[in-house]
Parts: structure tokens; C-alpha cells; sequence
């Protein structure tokens, strides 16, 4: 039993990530695209329909016979909550299983951030109430965040934030769902790997700090600790402004958002260098820029790709990659909270448990 079991949720999985993949197959294409049976294929269909985690769409097939029904994600039930919580606002989207079209119009709710965990919470319930139908909800979280633990342990940007069980807090606030907590830089990584921003990237943000994450094969890279990608408290030496995180001179201290119109070449330099010696470390040869980053002037901009190409040794080995692109927050998230249903648990249903302790 156990073996049979293992196999129908493999193949629940493999459906699903068809679809994730494909946008939308018929019964037959499924069963063909995962290596399973017809009729597997169409129980597992309508088991999924039965869930209203996916919908039938009309058919463009003609010709005689029975036509073909494909599936979708569902796209009209709101089902997963995505959070943003920020320095000055938190947002909120209410989205369906269906991936996010558009990454910035799904936010439509916002507030501006309290300056205590309890009254965000009650600014959180007050906003969304206990949505009926919601299966999920999923928060982005700056600073230093433990994502297996659903805490933040350090965060100078929401003061309030570090050593506050989010995971709970949210989860009591929107009436018991399941919550996911992912660290900010984290998800946009994730966002732009789902938008088809390849495998093997690091992605650097600056907004009210400055971070970074990377993607290695097609994976978030995880280290032992929560402080992957802090490239923002890195000294750079000569600078004595104070950081938020007790030292001085961090590199945060020169590009995070608020400053980075006013910092020099030789700012752009440092940044340069130390973004070079991520990609060294890691073994990559692409960065995307995101954020305040991406809209630096052209001069600047310039000035900042020669001086990471000028770090890293792949450029002087073969050749890197350095893009700008916009945040894709909510496409992350959507992302995050999607897998955390379907790996996080230990009997696998749609919609399913996320242990929330």
C-alpha cells in the first residue's frame, strides 16, 4: 500500500508540474507528457477538478468524436494570500492556483506598516479577514530570515519583525491557513527562475537594503545558515557610515535605494567587486539587477557591469551576463507557496496541510 500510495503521489506531482509548465493539456497529453496511463492520467484529472484545483476549458479541436477537454489552473477562486512585508507598507494579493499574469497589478490591497507585531497582525486580519476558500498564505520578509523556522532573526528595515514567529502571527491573523515565509531577496530569485530567467543566476536587489540570492541548477541555494546572500553587510573599506546591522560601512550603506543616486564610481567600484566575488565563490557567470539597480543611469550602470566583469574570473575565461529586469515578487511567492503544498507534507492532498509549527 505504501509503495502504491508513493507512486499516485508522484504522478499527482508530475500532473500538476505539467501543467505549471504547459499552461494548459488535455488528459491524453498529460498522461503522455508524465509517462502514465490514460486512465491514470484522467483519474488524477478529476480528482484535481473534484478540488477546484483545476478547470476544463473550452476546446478548439474540431473534427469527429468526442473533443478533447484540457485543463488549466483554476483562474477564477481566490485560493493562496501573498504578503509583502516592507519597511513603510505591506501589500496583499488574493490570487488563484492559476500562475499571476501580471506581477504588479495582483497587489491590490495595501497598509501602511505598524510598528508592532500585534497591531500588524490586526492591520493584517482587518485587511483580508478570513478569506473563504483560502488554502494558503505567503509572506516575503526582509533582512535575515530562517525560511525553514518562519522566522526573521534580524531585520533593521521592520524592527519589530526579529524573533516574532511570522508563520504564526500570520497564520492566526487570516483565519488558521497554512503560511509559508521566504526572505525578500529569496523570492524575487525564485520569481525570475519561474519566468524562465534560467537556471544558474545571482540575482542582486536594492531597495531599502541591499541583498542577494542565488539559483543553482534550477534550485534556491541554501547554505547550512540563514545568511546566504548578505552581500549589503559586506565593509567596504574606507566608508564609515553606520549600518543597521551595528558595523560600519556596509556596503547597504552606499546602494541601498535611498542612497544610490548620491554614491560615486568608486562606490560602484566596491559593489563591483564584491558582486564578482559572489560569482566567483558560487561558480556562476550571470547576474540579474533588480530593484533600484536596474534604474540606474546608463553612465552608471556601465560603470557597475565593468567592474563586476573586472572581478569575475568567468569574464576572464570565457564570457558573464549581466542583466537588468523588473521584481517579480508575486510570481515568486506563488511559486513558493505551490511547492510548499506539494512537498511539505507528509499525506499529499490539493489542497494540503503546510505544518505550521
Amino acid at each position: 500500500m505504501a509503495a502504491a500510495d508513493s507512486l499516485r503521489t508522484f504522478n499527482q506531482r508530475a500532473v500538476l508540474a505539467a501543467l505549471r509548465a504547459g499552461g494548459m493539456a488535455s488528459r491524453a497529453e498529460l498522461a503522455e507528457a508524465v509517462g502514465i496511463s490514460k486512465p491514470t492520467a484522467g483519474k488524477i484529472v478529476d480528482e484535481l477538478l473534484a478540488a477546484g484545483v483545476v478547470q476544463e476549458q473550452e476546446s478548439a479541436a474540431a473534427g469527429p468524436g468526442r473533443p478533447s477537454r484540457p485543463v488549466a489552473y483554476d483562474a477564477d477562486v481566490a485560493r493562496f494570500l501573498l504578503i509583502e512585508l516592507n519597511q513603510n507598507r505591506t501589500r496583499l494579493a488574493l490570487v488563484p492556483v492559476a500562475v499571476p499574469a501580471d506581477d504588479e497589478a495582483v497587489w491590490s490591497i495595501s497598509f501602511a506598516t505598524p510598528d508592532t507585531a500585534s497591531a500588524w497582525a490586526a492591520a493584517l486580519h482587518k485587511a483580508v479577514g478570513a478569506p473563504a476558500g483560502l488554502w494558503a498564505a505567503v509572506a516575503s520578509v526582509p533582512g535575515v530570515v530562517d525560511d525553514e523556522q518562519g522566522r526573521c532573526l534580524f531585520c533593521h528595515q521592520v524592527p519589530w519583525a526579529p524573533g516574532e514567529d511570522l508563520r504564526a502571527l500570520i497564520s492566526a491573523a487570516v483565519g488558521g491557513v497554512p503560511t509559508v515565509v521566504l526572505q525578500e531577496i529569496r523570492t524575487l530569485a525564485l520569481g525570475h527562475a519561474v519566468a524562465g530567467s534560467g537556471d544558474d543566476f545571482l540575482l542582486v536587489d536594492s531597495g531599502d537594503g541591499l541583498g542577494s540570492a542565488a539559483m543553482i541548477g534550477g534550485h534556491l541555494h541554501r547554505a547550512a545558515g540563514p545568511f546566504s546572500g548578505e552581500l549589503g553587510h559586506t565593509p567596504v573599506l574606507g566608508r564609515r557610515r553606520r549600518c543597521g546591522c551595528g558595523a560600519t560601512g556596509c556596503l547597504e550603506t552606499l546602494l541601498a535605494a535611498p542612497r544610490l543616486q548620491r554614491c560615486d564610481d568608486k562606490d560602484l567600484d566596491a559593489a563591483g567587486a564584491i558582486v564578482g566575488a559572489a560569482l566567483n565563490t558560487l561558480g556562476l557567470a550571470r547576474v540579474v539587477l533588480t530593484g533600484a539597480l536596474a534604474e540606474l543611469a546608463p553612465a552608471r550602470l556601465q560603470r557597475l557591469r565593468a567592474a563586476i566583469t573586472g572581478s569575475a574570473l568567468a569574464a576572464r575565461l570565457g564570457s558573464i551576463a549581466i542583466d537588468t529586469a523588473p521584481r517579480r515578487r508575486a510570481l515568486g511567492l506563488h511559486q513558493a507557496v505551490h511547492t510548499a503544498l506539494l512537498d511539505r507534507t507528509d499525506n499529499w492532498r490539493y489542497p494540503c496541510r503546510v505544518t505550521a509549527a
